[in-house]
């Protein structure tokens, strides 16, 4: 497939990314597609459908590996397409929208096992905190539970996430993008998560979830990802300079054909490490995967990555680090095995920012024995409740 220009006309982008969000968003037939998600969920409750149990990882194993590139490369300028949003309003009722029955089923732990096999550095006790936190200097409301700017409807959950940078924060929720000043929490600008996202070439406008925002300090650039239910895309932004009011690259990549979900991201100086969990087209866990896009190449407008699949029945909800390291070659890439038996396993992608290379780290056992797996509403996102259900504090 010829990719687009990386150079894409602002014109241009402002103009298809308020078209795309228009035409894909209010679609009865995705209401159709909810219901019957819902219906194949309850009855897979009601067969009482086993669940996959994990294993344990190989140690030293070299991952398999693919070469792939974006599907589509653009450019989107924030404040632009913020400006353009303020001007046509969507108007219309306020609906709910919820993603939560299109969830997959979490596997089980994988058996107890036996001493750790295949170290990466040295294994350190575990330490206790010396000082107390500071409490916050200052507190504000952040992006609430109000409707997507683009279509009026309410996401539940909302998915709350973002990151600080210098002098500004940029929050992503399934809802809305929205930028915030630092010092003052004043509300800066506000772009739905579809009119972001539309000039990707991104069809399932109203499948759009997990978004995961951070900032890279060494680089002075924000990073934001989301992945889509129905056509099992990863999408990819990186702003073109520490500014998230101005231009970023967008990059659409392909997750397969069947059902991914729940996308962590990590970053070193030479990728952007992007796990995400693979399912079968009945919803159980079959593998995680992984894909390190070339940071390099990304920060300059081409989207390139080597897609990472990992062997049958592991690396569920993977978490690659965020390399605090303007040095480090290495990202690290941490997977929970087994509370009671307090196991892990602990990857490493190394190599060159255009041939990575993933070995899987084995197990590893926690010198300060088990812990207890949470359960619970940790952090419950109710229904929506404007200047209520999210705050923010720094």
């Amino acid at each position: 497939m010829t990719q687009p220009s990386r150079f894409t006309t602002r014109f241009l982008t402002v103009t298809f990314a308020l078209t795309l969000a228009t035409a894909y968003l209010p679609h009865p037939v995705r209401a159709e597609s909810e219901s019957q998600r819902r219906r194949e969920r309850e009855e897979r409750e009601r067969r009482g459908a086993v669940k996959v149990r994990l294993a344990n990882p190989a140690p030293g194993h070299r991952v398999e590996s693919q070469r792939i590139n974006a599907l589509s490369t653009t450019v989107v300028n924030f404040e632009d397409l913020a400006r353009k949003q303020a001007a046509h309003p969507n108007k219309g009722p306020v609906r709910a929208l919820e993603l939560e029955a299109q969830e997959m089923e979490d596997p089980l732990e994988p058996f107890g096992t036996s001493a750790p096999s295949f170290e990466i550095g040295p294994r350190l006790a575990p330490t206790m905190a010396q000082v107390v936190s500071p409490s916050p200097s200052q507190s504000y409301i952040g992006l609430d539970d109000i409707p997507m700017q683009d279509s009026l409807f309410i996401i539940i959950p909302p998915d709350c996430g973002g990151a600080v940078g210098p002098t500004k924060i940029l929050q992503g929720l399934n809802n809305n993008y929205r930028i915030l000043d630092k010092a003052t929490g004043a509300v800066l600008s506000t772009v739905g998560t579809a009119t972001f996202w539309a000039p990707s070439g991104e069809t399932d406008l109203l499948g759009l979830t997990d978004p995961r925002t951070l900032y890279d300090p060494y680089n002075n650039r924000w990073i934001a990802v989301m992945q889509t239910i129905s056509t099992n895309n990863f999408l990819l932004g990186v702003s073109q300079t520490s500014d998230p009011s101005g231009a970023w690259f967008l990059y659409r990549f392909s997750a397969g054909t069947t059902s991914v979900d729940f996308p962590i991201v990590g970053f070193s100086k030479n990728w952007i490490a992007i796990t995400i969990n693979k399912y079968s087209n009945i919803g159980t866990f079959t593998r995680g995967l992984c894909l390190a896009v070339d940071y390099p190449s990304a920060r300059t407008g081409t989207g390139t990555g080597t897609l990472f699949t990992q062997a049958m029945n592991t690396h569920f909800c993977s978490a690659p680090a965020m390399t605090m390291s303007a040095t480090e070659d290495t990202i690290f890439v941490l997977t929970h095995l087994t509370a009671a038996s307090a196991t892990y396993s602990l990857d490493k992608i190394t190599g060159t920012a255009s041939a990575p290379v993933y070995t899987s780290g084995g197990t590893l056992t926690r010198p300060g024995g088990a812990w207890v797996n949470s359960s619970g509403q940790l952090l419950p996102q109710s229904a929506p409740n404007c200047l209520q259900s999210a705050k923010m504090s720094r």
